[in-house]
């Protein structure tokens, strides 16, 4: 999207070739929302002067009108297209043929035919998602007032997200397609949090940055999220949210304090947008990178790691508890870990190869409330007056060594 004589103009950017014009319009303004993976590019523009803009679809370079709902005028009416999928389907608004006109969710069919997907009741909805199976997921208003997230399927029709989540959704703004859904609603504490929705597993509060406040802005095919977040200092950053590594700054980290939208490639969209104050002319496409280290929180009292020995009982289990900064699941080590070899007693140097520990030699268990791993150890008798390493090789890259002389 760029910018000509204070008149914006949708274009369509590829690396290698840059930026290219997209024409047929007729005046005013217009904008892009959404490209998919064929370069097809959807959005808004005013296609004659005395009338309302309308969506527009770009296969091409030249944009066209995807036209109203039926017996809506064209004087008073307008459409806009926020998202397209790539079998070409397309989800937006439409306003009604009512006196004044109503604005609904609609889906253009791969041939452009447009439909009205109704309402949740209340007067109004917009569509801003769709994905490959045809799930288009929006906002709607409800007859008690205020406004809801709806997911919309050919079979079901539009359904309160409530139905899934468990709360209202006070926004969404994408569903990939494994159905999963991210968006905002506000927590049980009474603060507006980003969340993720998964299909057989509900929806997971991503928290904050240390502030009270997160959204969500974008959602890739992995169920990666990006969005904003205030901080414990009040201000506003931009985020990364992975499953691996939670909520990450990315303000911290790039400078830019807002970002948009998330691809498979960890790319996301920064600036440039349509209607921004101040105006904000440069976009720009920002690659993130995720660090993914766990936060290990060291091993809590009484082991202490290496090079400190840890007196043991040979025959008896030993106990070490540790964090990950939250739960990452129980498949934590890598292949060929937790590994015991035994060392010597004075300098702490390995004698022979490391042992594997089979999964009778040891208990992993999470505990969510202190946020803590325990692992239980079974040792041998016959390891009586002799040292060992205990290897703790995580799934992260990470490596953890504790020693043991054992009486």
């Amino acid at each position: 999207m760029g910018e000509t004589v204070g008149d914006w103009r949708p274009y369509r950017w590829t690396p290698g070739i840059g930026f290219v014009r997209l024409l047929g319009i007729c005046c005013g303004t217009a904008w892009g929302a959404d490209i998919n993976n064929a370069g097809v590019v959807v959005g808004r523009a005013q296609t004659a002067v005395d009338e309302e803009a309308r969506a527009f679809v770009a296969v091409t370079d030249v944009m066209v009108d995807l036209g109203l709902l039926p017996g809506a005028s064209p004087e008073l009416a307008g459409s806009d297209a926020l998202a397209i999928n790539d079998a070409g389907q397309i989800v937006g608004w439409a306003n009604t043929a009512a006196n004044p006109p109503a604005r609904h969710a609609v889906l253009w069919s791969a041939a452009h035919v447009i439909h009205d997907l109704g309402t949740l009741g209340g007067p109004a909805s917009t569509a801003v998602d769709i994905n490959a199976s045809g799930q288009v997921i929006g906002m709607s208003d409800v007859p008690a007032g205020g406004h809801r997230g709806f997911l919309w399927t050919s079979g079901a029709g539009m359904q309160d997200l409530v139905t899934l989540l468990g709360y209202p959704a006070g926004s969404v703004v994408a569903i990939n397609d494994v159905g999963q859904i991210a968006g905002s609603y506000v927590a049980p504490g009474g603060d507006t949090h980003a969340f993720l929705y998964t299909p057989g597993s509900g929806l997971r509060d991503l928290g904050t940055l240390g502030g009270t406040t997160s959204t969500a802005t974008g959602l890739n095919s992995q169920g990666d999220v990006v969005g904003s977040s205030t901080t414990a200092q009040g201000d506003t950053h931009a985020f990364l949210w992975t499953s691996t590594d939670g909520m990450e700054d990315v303000t911290v980290k790039t400078g830019f304090t807002a970002v948009r939208k998330l691809n498979h490639d960890l790319q996301t969209l920064s600036g440039g947008v349509f209607g921004a104050f101040p105006p904000a002319p440069s976009a720009f496409l920002v690659t993130l990178q995720v660090t993914l280290t766990w936060p290990f929180t060291g091993f809590a009292p009484p082991i202490d790691a290496a090079p400190a020995f840890n007196a043991a009982h040979a025959g008896h289990d030993v106990t070490l508890r540790f964090g990950l900064g939250g739960d990452r699941g129980l498949d934590i080590f890598g292949p060929g870990f937790p590994s015991s070899t035994e060392v010597s007693c004075a300098t702490g140097a390995a004698i022979g190869s490391a042992t594997p520990l089979s999964p009778t030699d040891f208990e992993l268990t999470y505990q969510a409330g202190p946020d803590r791993y325990t692992l239980r150890w079974a040792t041998d008798d016959v390891w009586v007056h002799t040292c060992r390493e205990l290897r703790l090789h995580f799934m992260d890259g990470s490596t953890y060594v504790a020693l043991f002389s054992f009486r």
